[in-house]
């Protein structure tokens, strides 16, 4: 797994909802008084949201020699392409497992298991039958760790997938599989490494701590994805002003499928939309 960061276990409780756009209700022109900004001022309250976790992780403690990853599995069982896109939109990615150190600390995290040889996708896959294993990360393969008379490319040339088997007897132990789990789509092990403000800490267990707000609930920090001037510009003049400001204000409260104001994907148009048109007023490009 990669060093940059810190390890969680992960039980999935869905994918984040889309924010939907669609056709602009109506607008403002440019001559909208310029004392609506002042007037918009005062409505602004900024509504901490702490959205409860469904997911359960352990951190690689860099204090316990790890290297301060989260790590975490989702149940659901999908095919390996299914479940990276998964955890990608968790905030993660398919874990890497770079050591004994860190393949004997996923063993301990007490996966379970079921009445199938049990073993959860990680991120070590070959680009086609026959190349050399790799981690998505592109972290060096040095490590491996294999169950007896593995890798042996069974059931097919589409076996160049890893596992991670959790069953008795081959327990942290690793098998090569089809994109499917051959026929048996598997469950996933999740690694959370991101550390988009570089601050030494992995975003992902700040969000579970609760220093760090994930307003979306995506497994990446709100202050990693804040909305840009364009993004304030919803007239599409390439200015933010007052036409920006009236749309922000006439959509405001839930969205609905018209509605263009929610600048930060969280399902309403609120005060830190209009904090964002506020914070990028002026010229915005051309």
């Amino acid at each position: 797994m990669r060093s940059v960061g810190q390890h969680w276990i992960w039980h999935e409780s869905g994918v984040p909802c889309h924010w939907v756009s669609g056709q602009r209700p109506g607008t403002q022109n440019e001559s909208t008084p310029m004392n609506i900004k002042n007037v918009a001022v005062a409505l602004v309250t900024l509504i901490a949201s702490s959205a409860a976790q469904a997911q359960q992780a352990v951190q690689w403690r860099v204090e316990d020699g790890g290297n301060g990853h989260w790590h975490g599995y989702s149940p659901a069982r999908l095919d390996w392409n299914a479940a990276e896109q998964a955890a990608r939109v968790s905030g993660g990615h398919l874990a890497t497992i770079t050591s004994s150190a860190e393949n004997a600390f996923a063993a301990s995290l007490g996966l379970p298991s079921d009445l199938f040889p049990s073993a959860y996708w990680t991120g070590g896959r070959r680009p086609s039958a026959g190349a050399p294993f790799g981690w998505i990360t592109g972290e060096p393969w040095s490590f491996t760790n294999w169950d007896r008379l593995e890798p042996n490319g069974c059931c097919g040339t589409d076996v160049r997938f890893v596992v991670f088997r959790v069953h008795a007897g081959s327990l942290g132990r690793w098998d090569d599989t089809s994109i499917d789990g051959n026929a048996h789509p598997q469950w996933s092990l999740i690694e959370w490494s991101a550390d988009c403000n570089n601050d030494g800490i992995v975003d992902y267990g700040q969000i579970l701590q609760g220093q760090l707000a994930d307003t979306n609930q995506d497994g990446i920090p709100d202050i990693c994805q804040q909305p840009t001037c364009a993004d304030a510009d919803i007239y599409r003049d390439f200015n933010v002003n007052g036409a920006d400001l009236g749309i922000l204000i006439s959509q405001w409260g839930p969205n609905t499928p018209l509605t263009e104001s929610d600048l930060n994907h969280d399902g309403v148009v609120n005060g830190a939309d209009l904090t964002t048109v506020l914070g990028t007023w002026g010229a915005c490009g051309g």
